[in-house]
């Protein structure tokens, strides 16, 4: 995390913004897994759908 800082900066204003940005990453990040589990769910309940229809 240190050479991150020193990478892009120590001031204050640098700080926040790499919070901003790990935070952002962060829930983006969740939400593409929450959507791949839901997909992958909906994906599921199809298939035995169809399952049974064969």
């Amino acid at each position: 995390m240190a050479r991150c800082l020193s990478d892009l900066g120590t001031s204050k204003n640098a700080i926040m913004t790499q919070l901003w940005i790990a935070m952002c990453t962060y829930l983006l990040l969740a939400y593409a897994e929450v959507r791949i589990k839901n997909s992958m769910v909906h994906t599921a309940r199809y298939e035995s759908l169809a399952a049974q229809f064969i």
